[in-house]
């Protein structure tokens, strides 16, 4: 189409020319032709990819798969699997420890000094309330309270005569509480006796006060030397606590060990090995314990290249009063899960995988506060995992489906037509490791165009239908063929129909028959069932009405002024090839190919004849038809986006043969006439 700018401009060209010449005001017709499309209507816009030149003569055959039932079936992904696991200070460890203090015979009597060194017969003595004793036990801790946990005290007699009776008692410095206390009695030179004190509910602080309330001692058996250094060994000794608070420096040591197995539910399929498409491992951390930790997590039965997984996160103490939290995410793409349990040589199970758990405390040295009200929390999640392939056994499903689907084949057709020599194939493509079958409830063929409905109907669909599967651990669908023709169902006249939509009722049972496989199902991430209806045929029609459609795209926006559009024409020149004749229908489409008018052929005469006995490469038989559009027609050029072509090719009452390079070629030209004026 061409633009009228130039002829506005020399025409105002013109008036400039005549200024001061008064001329009478004259209209005349601007005339002007340009192309506006081409079309090529042939059976391949049927679909090209399904009709094959596969004859000598260069007719069609007809082969074409048309997907009527699409499903996965097997969109297996295992759902969020979480573990929680806590501890406090119960299962937390103050280290064992022990100190010693000593009380030397000067001490117990002083008068003793004066005879230091000298060989002396000792008489029996008994004192009480000698002065306490400061005991320094900050290698325990600063403080501590305790749930359970022993003291032992050791009482060691270094004098050179028995040591008769020993009342003891342990005292808090701070508020004089008392620790311990006991009576050892009857202790020879160089012998010793322990008592242990049991600690629960006690509170030690690390300034102690050792009280002896009482010593006596026997004389001796003859002259012994007098040695004031020599004395009384107290040892104390701490083990087995479990304080509920303290401060102290703790050990290093193990809070957490879990070697276990997780079972994963999964409703149904038994997997024996997973490979991961997606998914993540997220390890949460929380803590509010003073001293920095180790996690060590491990699922030996996870691989990648053959390695295990593992991971190691180390995290710092918590600040007092506050908490720390840390969030470990691990991408799992790529590693082969083995669910058969821990040790599948003894006990071969599914659905399970071996996990380790270690929370380490590192111990830094420093002093921290700990109490029962601290805890550290830990939970790892295997969040929705989706595999590239899984093997096991998939379970036992029914899996109905009901729905409508595009058939491609007659997408542009109406009509009806005599089919024959149709052969005519149910294909199950499957891809998914499973024995099944198939129950067709209903197969229905719509012709939208024609309104009208044909059921395909067989004896086949009576029983389930059975479908192989591929071979183990193979991507390529198993094929399981069907034929129907006219001895075993209604095929001709669900063809006949020429449906653009399939209605359908299938029914896909996996697993009829239980684990027959042992557990040697498999899917991978893409596999699938498909049911094709296959047709093949030499395309040898009778035809009745068979309709070609087809819409091409116009521009009409450059038309310089609607107002002076006098009129317009569209020229069509039509080459017919095709042994039938037919008759033409034009629309005007908007931009949504929405209709809004239907253009009228000049005189009625919208039939084109066709070519009888045309060969290859000679030209078809050729109709000019012409289209005017008056003033009530132009107003929708505006918003023609799109021009709509039917034909109607009209049967000539017997089976025709139509070939590949037979069409029909449509050109079409526009014609505007204006009104100008000057």
């Amino acid at each position: 189409m061409y633009s009228f700018k130039g002829i506005i401009i020399g025409l105002l060209s013109l008036i400039l020319l005549s200024v001061g010449c008064k001329r009478k005001e004259t209209t005349w017709d601007v005339d002007n032709t340009a192309p506006l499309f081409r079309s090529n209507l042939t059976l391949n816009d049927v679909d090209n990819d399904f009709l094959k030149q596969t004859s000598s003569d260069s007719s069609y055959s007809l082969v074409y798969d048309n997907l009527i039932f699409d499903s996965r079936l097997y969109d297996i992904e295992t759902p969020d699997t979480s573990i929680l696991t806590s501890f406090n200070l119960e299962r937390l460890k103050l280290l064992d420890n022990a100190i010693e203090n000593y009380i030397t015979l000067g001490q117990i009597n002083p008068s003793f000094n004066l005879a230091n060194g000298q060989t002396l017969t000792l008489p029996a003595t008994s004192q009480s309330n000698l002065p306490p004793q400061t005991i320094d036990a900050s290698e325990f801790f600063e403080t501590a309270t305790f749930n359970k946990g022993f003291l032992d005290i050791t009482i060691t007699n270094e004098l050179p005569i028995t040591l008769t009776r020993l009342d003891f008692e342990l005292q808090n410095q701070t508020d004089k509480s008392i620790v311990a206390n006991g009576v050892f009695l009857n202790l020879t030179t160089n012998s010793s006796e322990t008592k242990s004190i049991d600690l629960a509910g006690k509170t030690i602080n690390k300034g102690l006060l050792g009280i002896i309330n009482l010593i006596e001692t026997a004389a001796s058996s003859g002259a012994v030397l007098v040695d004031v250094g020599k004395g009384i060994r107290i040892s104390l000794s701490l083990r087995d606590l479990e304080p509920q608070s303290a401060t102290a420096a703790f050990p290093n040591q193990t809070v957490v060990d879990r070697d276990e197995s997780l079972v994963i539910e999964m409703d149904g399929p038994e997997l024996k090995t997973f490979k991961v498409a997606s998914g993540n491992l997220s390890i949460e951390i929380e803590s509010t314990i003073q001293e920095d930790m180790t996690l060590d997590f491990r699922i030996p039965s996870a691989t990648i290249n053959g390695t295990p997984l593992k991971r190691v996160v180390k995290f710092p103490g918590a600040k007092p009063g506050q908490s720390w939290k840390e969030t470990e995410v691990v991408d799992l793409t790529g590693y082969v899960l083995d669910l058969r349990g821990e040790n599948p040589t003894v006990r071969d199970t599914f659905n399970t995988f071996h996990q380790i758990l270690k929370i380490l405390l590192d111990s830094s040295g420093r002093k921290v506060t700990i109490t029962l009200d601290d805890s550290i929390n830990v939970s790892y999640r295997l969040e929705v995992l989706q595999p590239e392939y899984s093997v096991g056994y998939m379970g036992q499903t029914v899996n109905p489906s009901v729905g409508k689907t595009a058939f491609e084949l007659f997408k542009g057709l109406s009509g009806t037509a005599n089919v024959t020599n149709f052969k005519t194939t149910l294909i199950a493509k499957n891809s998914i490791g499973v024995d099944g079958t198939i129950q067709v409830n209903k197969l229905d063929g719509e012709n939208i165009f024609g309104n009208t409905k044909k059921a395909l109907t067989s004896s086949i669909f009576d029983n389930p239908i059975a479908i192989n599967k591929p071979s183990f651990l193979s991507r390529t669908p198993a094929e399981t063929e069907i034929e129907l023709n006219a001895g075993n169902s209604t095929i001709n006249d669900f063809i006949g129909n020429f449906p653009q939509w399939i209605d359908y009722d299938i029914e896909v049972i996996t697993n009829p028959n239980g684990n027959l496989s042992a557990w040697r199902d498999f899917v991978f991430d893409d596999s699938r069932l498909q049911l094709y209806l296959r047709l093949e045929s030499d395309a040898n029609f009778a035809i009745n009405n068979l309709i070609l459609r087809d819409t091409q795209a116009v521009d009409f926006g450059n038309i310089d002024d609607y107002k002076r559009l006098k009129q317009a024409f569209l020229l069509f020149r039509i080459e017919n090839q095709f042994p039938v004749g037919a008759e033409i229908e034009i629309t005007l489409l908007d931009q949504n190919q929405n209709f809004l008018t239907n253009l009228d052929v000049k005189d009625g005469n919208n039939l084109i004849a066709g070519s009888s006995g045309l060969i290859q490469g000679q030209t078809g038989a050729i109709s000019h038809l012409e289209i005017g559009l008056g003033k009530e027609k132009i107003k929708y050029l505006a918003n023609a986006k799109f021009v709509k072509i039917k034909t109607n090719l009209t049967s000539p009452g017997s089976n025709v043969k139509i070939y590949n390079w037979q069409r029909l070629l449509v050109s079409c030209n526009v014609r505007f006439e204006y009104e100008a004026a000057l």
